[in-house]
């Protein structure tokens, strides 16, 4: 992990159990609806971090998306 930033478990799921994770995972990211004042966006300063930090506190016992700053274009 410290070396390549990721760790292999070889072998703690099954191909379907894999499979159905990513078939979980594709319905929240096909159902997620963004709304304009989305804060998730991880910016460089100012109040928008503040807020984007409780956010993902109030994110701990549910799915929250989390979006980069360069991760989307604003005007589309």
């Amino acid at each position: 992990y410290r070396q390549d930033g990721f760790l292999v478990i070889k072998e703690l799921l099954t191909i379907d159990e894999c499979q159905q994770l990513k078939t979980a995972a594709n319905k929240l990211i096909d159902g997620w609806q963004p709304e304009e004042d989305y804060l998730w966006i991880f910016p460089n300063g100012g109040t928008r971090e503040r807020s984007g930090a409780r956010q993902m506190i109030d994110s701990s016992d549910k799915i929250s998306f989390f979006i980069e700053k360069d991760a989307v274009d604003p005007q589309t």
